[in-house]
């Protein structure tokens, strides 16, 4: 099985460490791209500088507060990009406010999980994400192939 392509979204280095670590529990095989903003985000989606070969990814999962373009931004640009639209994105913060919820799901993200404080629930956060996606994604460009670039860190 080829690995199920994710873009996390993030400008915490640390949220990108506990979610590679975690993806390492799960079943399915993944290959984890990150960007540190949501310039950068766009960037990534567009195949634009140094993303030009980057993969389309099954599954974007994006923070809210981030520098320069904040996710609900990043979310407003993607469902309004007809190449993107489709694109599963999950919003993945440390917010469990009502109005930040509410907001997304208005934008258009696919699903809201708040970021759980314990190890052992990040964990499991992560795989019921991936496992569900995983079989919501027929697609064979959102999966990985022989000869991508690797990973950005």
């Amino acid at each position: 099985m080829q690995p199920l392509n994710i873009l996390l979204v993030d400008d915490n280095s640390a949220e990108t460490v506990l979610v590679r670590e975690a993806l390492k529990y799960c079943s399915t095989p993944t290959r984890l791209y990150t960007t540190h903003d949501g310039m950068e985000a766009l960037t990534f989606l567009h195949h634009e500088g140094p993303f030009r070969d980057a993969p389309r990814p099954a599954l974007v999962m994006l923070d809210l507060n981030m520098p320069r373009k904040n996710g609900y931004s990043v979310l407003t640009d993607i469902r309004q990009d007809p190449d993107l639209q489709h694109l599963p994105v999950v919003i993945f913060s440390s917010s469990g406010a009502q109005q930040d919820i509410d907001r997304s799901y208005a934008l258009g993200a696919n699903a809201y999980v708040k970021k759980p404080f314990g190890m052992a629930e990040y964990f499991q956060a992560i795989r019921t994400l991936v496992e569900y996606w995983a079989l919501q994604t027929p697609s064979p460009l959102a999966y990985g192939h022989e000869g991508e670039h690797e990973p950005a860190e």
